[in-house]
C-alpha cells in the first residue's frame, strides 16, 4: 500500500466517523465527561475558598463593627464636656474665649469665669459674611451641664447651643428629624435624641 492509497484510506475512514452519529455522540460525551470533571474540580476547590473566604469577611465584619462601637464610645466621652455655639458674629483675630465668656455671663446670665472653659475655637475656614460655629471645652461636666441646661435663656438671640454629637449620633438626629419632619421638636440631651 502506497503513500497515497493510507491517505486515502484514512480520509474515507474519517469521513465515515464524522458522519457517523454514534461516534459523533461518543466524542461529544468524552469531551463532555473530561472537561466536566476538570472544571468541577476547579469549581469545587473555588466554593471551597469562596466559603473560607466568607467566614474571613464576617470575621472582619465582627471586628470592624466592634472597632466602630468603640470608637464612638471614646468619641462620646471626649465630647461629653464640649458644646457647640452657632450664630455668634465674629470679627478677624478675636479672642474666642473671651466670646464665649461674655455670652454665657452676659446673655445667659450664669456668672462663669475663664477657668470653667478648658478650649474655644471656631470650626472651619473664615468667609466674610458667614458665621462659623464655636467649640466651646469646659473644664469639667458640671460646668457644661450646668450651661447646657440654660440654654433657652439663648432663645431671643440668633445664638444657638448644641450639644457636639458624634457622626453616629448626629446620624440618629436627621433620622428623627426626617421621621417627624414639621409636626414636633427634635433634641438632645446627654447624647441622647429625644422627639416630642
Amino acid at each position: 500500500m502506497g503513500e497515497d492509497e493510507l491517505q486515502s484510506a484514512v480520509k474515507t475512514l474519517v469521513t465515515k466517523l464524522c458522519t457517523s452519529e454514534d461516534f459523533l455522540n461518543h466524542l461529544t460525551a468524552a469531551i463532555t465527561q473530561t472537561i466536566s470533571g476538570k472544571f468541577e474540580k476547579e469549581i469545587d476547590e473555588l466554593k471551597t475558598g469562596n466559603k473560607k473566604i466568607m467566614k474571613i469577611m464576617r470575621e472582619q465584619e465582627g471586628i470592624i463593627h466592634s472597632l466602630v462601637s468603640k470608637q464612638d464610645k471614646y468619641e462620646r466621652i471626649v465630647r461629653r464636656r464640649n458644646v457647640r455655639l452657632y450664630g455668634v458674629n465674629e470679627t478677624q483675630g478675636e479672642d474666642c474665649a473671651r466670646k464665649v465668656i461674655e455670652i454665657l455671663n452676659d446673655k445667659m446670665n450664669l456668672n462663669m469665669k475663664s477657668h470653667t472653659i478648658e478650649n474655644t475655637y471656631k470650626i472651619g475656614r473664615f468667609e466674610v459674611n458667614k458665621t462659623r460655629p464655636i467649640l466651646v471645652k469646659f473644664s469639667n461636666n458640671s460646668y457644661k451641664n450646668y450651661a447646657f441646661s440654660n440654654k433657652k435663656k439663648l432663645k431671643n438671640t440668633r445664638i444657638v447651643m448644641r450639644e457636639d454629637l458624634t457622626v453616629d449620633q448626629l446620624q440618629n438626629m436627621k433620622a428623627a428629624i426626617q421621621k417627624i419632619e414639621n409636626y414636633g421638636k427634635v433634641w438632645t440631651n446627654f447624647g441622647n435624641v429625644f422627639m416630642k
